[in-house]
């Protein structure tokens, strides 16, 4: 940059070696053609020596012309020779693609069949139920879309730290045994994080309340009753769940066979948890619903968990979407 705020961009860096300024050595092949001519001419062909010269110094004129002149003399571009420049031009010809900009939305490039398929595709409502893999929840189970049956169990912890190397040592060995035995079979287990439902112990102290005539004692009670409402709905404070997951696909439509092989998976499993003194116990339909409401969004299981098992369908864009609770108090009206 000069004084002036000026930029240049510098000349570019030949490697070669230069006969002359910007006349590298291996740029005179292009003079070998007109030379052979030039020897032919003088040596063979009977004419006189003046045609002899004018024709020579044509010929020797368009190499130095294609090798000495640059065209590209703004910018400091000036290493360019004149031979090059067919050669770029036909690349950047080549190069050359065509780009269509559409607006979005504008589905200018579509049939008129596919435009009015994609608008009636984008009339209709859809609800969030019918974006998750879940067809129905009965009978303490899952049936998914992809034709399963899912079926859960909860199982309790136990406390190793009272017991002995021995009792320690005998539990994971039961354990190991019973994931070699569930390894033909379709078992997941998942430890999940769920809201704490303080509710039953809110209402107990809310009885309490009631029952006081102490006032000193209502005013503890009434801020510890708000204290513990602050606490159910924080996220500070969830429970560790530990489920056990067994599916069996459904074959042939054949919906009770289907059934009875995942109860027997189920019974075998209780079996072998009975056997580690591990407590467990089957998910009903409302808490297979927990469960899945806190997978998909888990600020809502805590501040709006649902609390019956007639989920009504949630409409997820339309304009005409309604919340759970909604819905929920309008079908109580």
């Amino acid at each position: 940059m000069d004084e002036k705020g000026k930029y240049f961009i510098p000349r570019n860096v030949e490697a070669r070696f230069e006969v002359v300024q910007n006349i590298p050595l291996v740029d005179l092949k292009y003079f070998i053609p007109s030379l052979s001519i030039i020897a032919i001419l003088v040596f063979f062909i009977p004419i006189t020596a003046l045609t002899k010269f004018v024709i020579s110094a044509f010929l020797l004129v368009i190499p130095a012309a294609l090798i000495y002149i640059r065209p590209y003399k703004r910018w400091g571009r000036n290493n360019i020779q004149l031979k090059m420049k067919p050669i770029y031009m036909f690349r950047y010809l080549t190069r050359q693609k065509t780009f269509f900009y559409r607006k979005r939305g504008y589905d200018m490039f579509l049939s008129k069949e596919d435009r009015q398929a994609k608008k009636e595709q984008k009339q209709r409502q859809k609800s969030l139920q019918e974006w998750i893999n879940v067809k129905d929840i009965h009978s303490d189970m899952i049936v998914t879309r992809d034709n399963r049956l899912i079926k859960m169990l909860q199982v309790n912890t136990v406390n190793t730290q009272l017991m002995s190397d021995r009792e320690i040592k005998d539990l994971f060995e039961r354990y190991e045994n019973f994931l070699r035995s569930a390894i033909n079979e379709n078992i997941q287990i998942t430890v999940v994080s769920q809201p704490v439902d303080l509710s039953d112990y809110i209402k107990q102290q809310e009885r309490m309340l009631h029952q006081t005539t102490d006032e000193p004692k209502k005013r503890l009670l009434r801020a510890y009753i708000e204290y513990n409402r602050d606490l159910e709905l924080s996220d500070s404070v969830v429970q560790r769940k530990r489920y056990l997951i067994v599916d069996e696909k459904i074959k042939n439509d054949n919906v009770e066979r289907a059934k009875k092989h995942l109860e027997s998976k189920l019974e075998a499993i209780e079996k072998a948890l009975s056997l580690m003194k591990l407590p467990s116990t089957r998910v009903s339909n409302l808490e297979l619903i927990h469960y899945l409401h806190t997978m998909y969004d888990f600020d809502a299981s805590q501040h709006q968990p649902i609390e019956s098992e007639d989920v009504p369908p949630i409409i997820s864009y339309s304009k005409e979407a309604v919340s759970y609770d909604e819905v929920a108090s309008a079908r109580e009206k």
